[in-house]
C-alpha cells in the first residue's frame, strides 16, 4: 500500500508541478517551526516546477523500491521514513498520517531486512533469523545415511562450530578436525 501511495503521489506531484505550481503556496503555513514556513516560501515556492518535479522523481523511486522487495525495499522504506519525518515538520495535521506510516514502514523494513539477511550465508543476522529446525536442516550430515541423530556430539560440532565436540571422551580421543 505504501509503495503504491508513493508511486501515485509522484504522479500527483508531477501534475501539480507542471500544471499548477501555485498549489504549493501556503503548504507550510501550519508548520509550528518558523524556519520551515519561511524557507518553503523563499526556496520551494519560487521554483515549484523544479522542486515539485524532483519530489515526484524521489517519490516514484521510493515507491518502486518499496514495491520491488528485498534490499531495494529496505532502502526505499528508509527513504520513506525520512520523507515522513520531514513531512511531519509541516504541521500537526500531518502527524495523523506520518506517525502510523512511520510505524508501519519501520516494522516492514525490520521484517524485510531480517528476511534478506537470512538469504546471505554466514551472517549472524541470518543465523539469528532461522529457527533451530531450519538450522538443523542446513547441516549436510543430517542428510547422510547412517547418521545417528541421537548422538549430540557431531550435532553440537556442526551447530556450534565446536571442534572439541568431535572428540570421543570415552575413548580418550583428541578432537577431530572438520
Amino acid at each position: 500500500m505504501l509503495g503504491w501511495s508513493f508511486t501515485l503521489g509522484s504522479i500527483a506531484h508531477a501534475a501539480l508541478a507542471t500544471l499548477k505550481p501555485e498549489a504549493y503556496e501556503g503548504f507550510a503555513e501550519a508548520s509550528p517551526i518558523p524556519f520551515i514556513r519561511d524557507q518553503w516560501e523563499a526556496v520551494f515556492v519560487p521554483h515549484a516546477l523544479l522542486y515539485g518535479s524532483l519530489l515526484a522523481v524521489f517519490e516514484f523511486a521510493v515507491g518502486i523500491a518499496i514495491l520491488s522487495g528485498g534490499r531495494p525495499m529496505v532502502l526505499g522504506s528508509i527513504a520513506a521514513i525520512g520523507f515522513h519525518v520531514a513531512l511531519a515538520l509541516f504541521g500537526w495535521g500531518f502527524w495523523l498520517w506520518c506517525v502510523p506510516a512511520i510505524a508501519v514502514l519501520a516494522l516492514l523494513t525490520r521484517a524485510e531486512f531480517r528476511r534478506t539477511a537470512g538469504a546471505r550465508d554466514g551472517s549472524s543476522a541470518a543465523r539469528a533469523a532461522l529457527s533451530v529446525d531450519q538450522r538443523l536442516q542446513q547441516i549436510p550430515d543430517l542428510q547422510e545415511p547412517g547418521f545417528d541423530s541421537t548422538d549430540p556430539l557431531p550435532l553440537r560440532a556442526e551447530v556450534l562450530g565446536d571442534q572439541k565436540a568431535n572428540a570421543d571422551p570415552e575413548k580418550g580421543e583428541p578432537a577431530k578436525s572438520a
